[in-house]
């Protein structure tokens, strides 16, 4: 909540992308990006050593037994865009196993622009959190197929997709466009949409 206080929230509204190439695709880089990235990396570094963010990759990132994965802008396009609850930053601690590889032992996803929090743990648990309030979690009905598709990346065969499973089931359907993945899967939790 810090970085976003300090970093993302006062760039909102007015920020210009920077677009990088990342794989086989471009992805939009801000200044929110690269400054919430480094406010959480200076402080949580100091325990978790190894803790990387999609913006700040350290050689060391795999050296350590639990690390933090963060991604302080996902939805980069719709905080550009200005949807306020359509970007999200999020975080997974990450815990060495044996065999080298990792595991998700945490998470927590924040919705900065709405001021919604979700928190997860290894039992199962999940917390929701909304204007700093601990809030019950809705849960979604299922009369209706209520389908997700991203607000500034609109995908007609997806949209179609849900109809033709709602037909199947015998149900009506519905699509609803949201944010990017973060948002979305707040979305989810939150019943908005439930598939």
């Amino acid at each position: 909540r810090e970085a976003a206080e300090k970093e993302i929230l006062p760039r909102f509204g007015h920020v210009t992308g920077v677009d990088k190439s990342k794989h086989a695709y471009r992805e939009v880089v801000t200044e929110a990006d690269l400054g919430a990235s480094m406010y959480v990396l200076d402080r949580i570094r100091k325990k978790f050593l190894g803790s990387y963010s999609e913006e700040h990759r350290y050689p060391d990132r795999w050296d350590h037994g639990l690390v933090w994965q963060l991604d302080p802008v996902d939805g980069t396009d719709e905080f550009v865009a200005g949807m306020r609850d359509g970007f999200a930053c999020h975080a997974a601690l990450l815990e060495k196993r044996s065999d080298a590889t990792y595991r998700p032992v945490a998470g927590v996803l924040y919705l900065p622009g709405v001021d919604k929090i979700w928190c997860a743990d290894g039992s199962g648990e999940i917390a929701f959190f909304e204007g700093g309030r601990r809030r019950q979690i809705p849960v979604s009905g299922r009369e209706e197929v209520v389908g997700w598709v991203r607000k500034t990346d609109p995908n007609d065969a997806l949209a179609a997709w849900y109809e033709r499973f709602a037909r199947g089931k015998g149900m009506s359907c519905r699509v609803v466009e949201g944010g990017g993945s973060g948002a979305s899967i707040s979305d989810l939790l939150e019943g908005r949409v439930n598939l």
